[in-house]
């Protein structure tokens, strides 16, 4: 089940017209307001007014939420972390989900300081169709910020190169970039692009304007990539297509000092799972055009292989 949060709408002089109501009898035996029914409405709102402020203090520590059927938890803190060396939050500004049960994505600055956003689904998932369905003005992504829906792995660096494949939407730091759209099988890069793990969409970045369905086709001996308009997955809307098979060679990857093993379609580990993400680039503090568009995640599906 999924639970929503609710918003309350508090009229303007509610509390001072109510306290006049409650202390002048005069009102009171010309409205026939009963002083009961008064005290009782501002107990009420005393204390939804508190449970509001507590939320907003709280907000950071919101740890985990349900959206599309499956248990999320969201990466939260002070200390700057990767991607990007960001700094992220949960607060309501930056991640929610609404009462349809879409989730709203965004990039929001807080006393000068700018959060990203990113959430890691809790079921364990392996070989599989991973399914997304976005809507939002891509194309105007700030030429900063990158929006990824991602397998990762945070235990099996060593073996499988944290299990990463990627679906990416990011105009790289170019404000005037022709594509905008961007499949990754990793290890992806060890000093210059491992192109054959990659593909650029031909795409115009308004091709992802409005609604569109990314999918993640992964198997033991490949990886298939496709994105449709609407969404339907349905070939009749598909605009790309990209095959990665086993038989490209192995790469490694490398984390400062350390190397992953080499690997053609990584294997998923014990805690291999689906994650999306909207982050700035590293060394960005801030948005290029300062402020960044809000991304909705209507749905997100997956299927065991």
């Amino acid at each position: 089940m999924n639970f929503y949060p609710i918003h309350v709408f508090v009229p303007p002089n509610f509390l001072k017209t109510a306290l006049h109501f409650l202390f002048c009898p005069a009102v009171n035996v010309r409205m026939k307001i009963s002083k009961k029914n008064i005290a009782l409405s501002l107990f009420v709102f005393v204390i939804l007014a508190s449970c509001r402020n507590l939320g907003l203090k709280l907000g950071k520590e919101k740890q985990s939420f349900q959206f599309a059927g499956y248990h999320w938890k969201t990466k939260i803190g002070e200390e700057r972390q990767g991607p990007g060396n960001n700094k992220f939050s949960a607060q309501a500004a930056n991640l929610r989900v609404d009462w349809r049960g879409y989730l709203h994505l965004n990039i929001r600055s807080s006393d000068s300081l700018w959060y990203s956003t990113e959430i890691i689904c809790q079921t364990p998932m392996g070989y599989g169709r991973y399914e997304i369905e976005i809507k939002g003005l891509l194309s105007n992504l700030d030429p900063h910020s990158v929006l990824g829906f991602f397998t990762w792995d945070p235990k099996n660096f060593g073996s499988q190169a944290n299990s990463e494949i990627d679906i990416e939407f990011s105009k790289w730091g170019y404000p005037l970039s022709p594509s905008l759209l961007y499949y990754t099988a990793h290890p992806v890069s060890n000093g210059k692009l491992n192109l054959e793990r990659m593909y650029k969409s031909p795409q115009p970045t308004t091709q992802w304007d409005g609604l569109s369905t990314h999918v993640i086709e992964w198997r033991d001996t490949s990886i298939t990539w496709s994105s449709y308009t609407g969404k339907q997955a349905a070939l009749e809307n598909r605009t790309d297509y990209f095959h990665y098979s086993y038989r490209n060679k192995k790469r490694l990857k490398k984390l400062g000092e350390e190397e992953s093993n080499a690997i053609s379609v990584p294997k998923p580990g014990e805690q291999t799972s689906a994650r999306i993400n909207y982050w700035l680039l590293l060394d960005q503090d801030q948005p290029l055009s300062g402020k960044c568009p809000e991304i909705i995640i209507r749905d997100f599906r997956f299927e065991a292989y």
